[in-house]
């Protein structure tokens, strides 16, 4: 179980309240204020940043996310204070949802100015967006699981031979619904997923995938997948090592 999901699993088996919003400070290594919290009447999950109430925001491109909210409430005990929420609506994603804010917390982990914490913040939660419009009320379909695991085994394999972490992960475009998974620069890389009898044949779904205008490499990464049970490595393992 991640540090996370054992805040939450804490939070959502404390029985000095019942109602109201509880806070558990995530780490005093990362520079802003922010904490796992549930509201406890409903046990949604949520991450919340605290901060000053003259900080503007406009969350309206934020309201039609699918499964997860982004609300701006009022700090009770501090009037000078808001938080910003970043809540789970459907308990079918909690995986997803403990990926998401695990990659929001190290994302501003470094930053103490609130207006770039904020920035940084929703530009991650921009990016993870797709991710959660693409989950159907029973999750992600089978094709679409192998696809993301197909992205995040290479990205997972790029981090550790990369000595620039910053350009491998705004590399990756994947979660923006880009034509290929990984573009930088003059460069892209489509990852392919392959199972079954046909494990070399591989499908291009759009010409524009194989399109070279603008770049001066496209590469394609063909990973052939077998299903073991109790056996081999998970989605959301794979997810959690990354994060880590």
């Amino acid at each position: 179980m991640t540090k996370i999901n054992e805040i939450w699993y804490e939070l959502e088996n404390d029985t000095s309240s019942s109602t109201g919003l509880l806070l558990r400070r995530y780490s005093s290594a990362i520079l802003t204020d922010v904490y796992i919290a549930l509201r406890k009447s409903e046990k949604t999950r949520c991450i919340a940043l605290k901060l000053k109430n003259d900080n503007v925001l406009n969350l309206a491109r934020y309201a039609n996310l699918k499964d997860i909210k982004a609300e701006l409430i009022p700090d009770e005990k501090d009037s000078t204070k808001n938080f910003l929420l970043i809540l789970l609506s459907n308990k079918l994603h909690e995986d997803i949802f403990a990926s998401l804010c695990e990659d929001l917390i190290n994302g501003i982990s470094t930053f103490s100015d609130e207006k770039i914490v904020v920035q940084e913040l929703l530009n991650r939660l921009e990016k993870w967006k797709s991710l959660f419009d693409k989950a159907s009320a029973e999750g992600l379909s089978p094709e679409e699981q192998r696809g993301l695991y197909g992205e995040l085994f290479f990205l997972r394999k790029w981090i550790l031979e990369s000595n620039n972490l910053k350009n491998t992960l705004q590399s990756w475009v994947g979660p923006e619904l880009a034509i290929r998974d990984f573009q930088l620069s003059d460069w892209a890389l489509e990852v392919k997923t392959t199972h079954g009898n046909n494990h070399q044949k591989i499908q291009i779904n759009s010409e524009r995938q194989l399109d070279t205008e603008n770049l001066n490499s496209l590469i394609l990464y063909h990973l052939s997948l077998e299903v073991q049970q109790q056996n081999g490595q998970t989605l959301n393992s794979i997810a959690e090592e990354i994060i880590q």
